[in-house]
């Protein structure tokens, strides 16, 4: 928690609310004087509300005056961290106050969800609204007439769950998890017909089918060239690298492929490195393996593809699709395919990441398989 000082003379209820609000303890003062008596012994940044604008003490230049429209922008900075350099930056100035040139996004929240939201980046640069009733045409007259924000579009949020919503036109508007935030809003306030996009690819998504699985003892493992593999011959796996990821290395000992290996128990990727599998079908279900150990995905919440001594059981089995010659992996009878997040470019972190963004904007890994 951190202090505000207002003074008597400010009415509060005219100032617009923020997210940093639940953070804060507000205290009233007489003067702003008297605040500044008040923290006289500390060197600690504080605010005080004036009407029409903030003060912050104690900060370089300071004291410094800061318009209302970028408040949660300002104090959220200074809960989570400290006014960095990055954040002066993005600061202009007008009328003799301190803004951030962005226009903050509207926010209507449910009364019932009040501190729900946490402060992150994607909430650094907003105003919020409460509401009890959902009143869309409300909010959006709200959103057009707010100065200085994000007039062409706002957000609902109530119990985990988000809108996006054209203060043009109610009825285009886009439903949202957590795990989207990011993306919907960074686009869509810089463009609202992203919200048409956003849309189109939620079709896209809905409408795509899950992989088959072949009856037991139907499915043949396959090499890169199309010829059969039989249990016990050795291959490695790679990730193929397009044209263009190759153009554009100018390293000459950058290694030409992305190899699959095993680390710590756990299937990851790193560039030019390969392990050597082989596979073994046991009642017509074919297992890859590493060094005598299966490949498996528990179902643990890990989500990660790793090896065991033990032969999987039904629910931890690794399913392989074939998709031309590349393969991707799933869970054994999932619809959810592996992919490959890489950490500096350095490894590779292989897994089953079944939130919303990456299951509409992430590629599946595929791999070739060399022999």
């Amino acid at each position: 928690m951190f202090t505000v000082f207002v003074p008597a003379h400010v009415n509060r209820d005219s100032i617009p609310a923020c997210f940093v609000d639940t953070n804060t303890t507000f205290i009233d003062v007489e003067t702003e004087q008297q605040a500044i008596e008040q923290r006289s012994a500390s060197e600690d940044p504080f605010f005080v509300f004036e009407t029409g604008y903030f003060t912050i003490h104690n900060v370089p230049d300071g004291p410094m005056k800061c318009d209302y429209i970028s408040r949660n922008y300002i104090m959220q900075a200074f809960f989570y961290g400290g006014f960095s350099a990055h954040h002066w930056r993005a600061l202009s100035e007008r009328n003799g106050l301190k803004f951030n040139s962005e226009p903050p996004v509207l926010y209507f929240v449910h009364e019932d969800n009040i501190g729900d939201i946490h402060g992150n980046a994607t909430e650094d640069n907003t105003i919020v609204h409460y509401y009890k009733e959902k009143n869309l045409e409300q909010f959006a007259e709200i959103t057009k007439t707010t100065e200085g924000c994000c007039n062409h579009c706002f957000i609902v949020y109530k119990d985990e769950t988000y809108q996006c919503v054209d203060s043009s036109n109610i009825d285009n508007s886009y439903t949202f998890s957590e795990a989207l935030k990011w993306k919907v809003i960074s686009t869509v306030r810089k463009n609202i017909a992203a919200i048409n996009d956003l849309n189109k690819v939620d079709r896209k998504f809905r409408k795509r089918q899950p992989p088959r699985r072949l009856l037991n003892g139907e499915f043949r493992l396959r090499n890169e060239d199309g010829d059969e593999v039989a249990d016990g011959e050795q291959f490695s796996f790679i990730i193929p690298r397009d044209d263009d990821e190759e153009e554009e290395s100018d390293d000459e000992y950058e290694p030409e492929q992305d190899g699959i290996n095993v680390s710590n128990g756990a299937l990851m990727a790193n560039p030019g490195r390969s392990d050597v599998f082989s596979c073994e079908t046991i009642d017509g279900i074919l297992y890859l393996t590493h060094n005598g150990q299966y490949l498996c995905c528990p179902d643990d919440g890990m989500n990660d593809i790793r090896v065991s001594p033990e032969l999987p059981e039904p629910s931890d089995r690794l399913q392989i699709n074939y998709d031309g010659n590349d393969i991707m992996f799933t869970r054994w009878g999932g619809s959810v395919f592996a992919m490959c997040e890489w950490v500096k470019a350095s490894v590779g972190c292989i897994g089953f990441y079944n939130d919303d963004y990456s299951q509409r904007y992430k590629e599946p890994m595929r791999l070739w398989l060399l022999q």
